[in-house]
């Protein structure tokens, strides 16, 4: 399949803190793809340089087949941009919005009407396209980010945060969107904490650690590679920890979340063995998840901190 994005070795510093360190990536034609890490990872700073927003100090970037560092300009006329939080011209309602936009990319006022009833469809808000922004609420300005996104039919779309704060309802209905537009052949990449995000509509996933990239893969396949099947977790108290650490540690591989320990199974092991072995009624069977392919990478997880 052909490569409709290619980064290389990205870097970007703020002063002497290194945000981006030499991040490589690649996205192919009609494929969603998820950036997934905590906040501060770098996930969002590495949205703003796929899309020129900003430029990295080192590195190479390709969209299209075009040097985007050389051609910025061209590059932004077929990329859509949906940051996490809108911002729109308080003046105008929704419609005009999206009609305002356009004019950035040299639109007629006749097409970028039917471009904007068109998105506006597609996300079913016709019936807000007549009110102002202090009139929306945080679902309906996602609907209408979106729709900007895509008034020039970009080939690629980059979301900040496609689902953050949202109701439950409008998290699936845009999700049922971008799977649709998947379908159209656009090339989808998305910035994440949402685990839920990954799981439902990307077909590879980078894991973002203090701006590296930690692991990468197709979701299912990240778990059972470096996880399995199942973990086994089981809570006690703070007092004890060594204990357990001590006496599991070898055995098993252990990560800590607070007072929770996730036992990670080896090759051959079973967590009927792990439960043989301890007498609790607070010890838990599991599937694994992305989660945990995030913890065993970098130590950290989207559910608590790790001491």
């Amino acid at each position: 399949m052909k490569k409709s994005l290619e980064a290389r070795k990205l870097t970007y510093s703020i002063e002497n803190l290194k945000i981006l360190d030499e991040i490589s990536l690649e996205v192919d034609e009609g494929e969603c793809v998820g950036i997934l890490g905590l906040c501060g990872s770098g996930k969002s700073t590495l949205l703003k340089s796929l899309t020129c927003q900003i430029s990295p100090d080192s590195g190479d970037l390709f969209i299209n087949n075009i040097d985007a560092k050389k051609f910025p300009n061209i590059v932004k006329t077929f990329i859509g941009f949906a940051p996490e939080k809108e911002s729109m011209d308080v003046e105008f309602n929704v419609l005009d919005n999206l009609v305002f936009f356009a004019k950035y990319f040299n639109l007629t006022k006749k097409e970028a009407i039917k471009r904007a009833k068109e998105w506006i469809h597609f996300f079913d808000i016709e019936d807000i396209q007549d009110d102002f922004p202090e009139e929306l609420n945080i679902n309906q300005l996602k609907k209408v980010g979106l729709c900007r996104a895509l008034m020039t039919y970009p080939k690629f779309i980059f979301i900040d945060e496609p689902t953050k704060g949202l109701s439950v309802q409008t998290q699936v209905e845009i999700k049922k969107k971008l799977l649709k537009l998947k379908d159209l052949n656009r090339a989808i990449i998305i910035a994440t904490e949402d685990i839920s995000d990954i799981e439902d509509i990307c077909n590879r996933v980078f894991f973002i650690s203090n701006g590296k990239i930690v692991a990468t893969g197709k979701p299912k396949e990240l778990i059972n590679e470096n996880v399995g099947e199942e973990v086994v977790e089981f809570v006690i108290e703070k007092d004890d920890l060594d204990y357990y650490i001590h006496k599991l540690g070898d055995e098993y591989e252990i990560k800590i979340v607070d007072c929770t320990l996730r036992l990670f199974l080896k090759k051959g092991q079973t967590a009927q063995h792990v439960i043989k072995q301890f007498s609790s009624n607070k010890i838990l069977i599991r599937r694994a998840n992305l989660d945990d392919v995030y913890l065993k990478a970098s130590n950290q997880t989207f559910l608590r901190a790790t001491p």
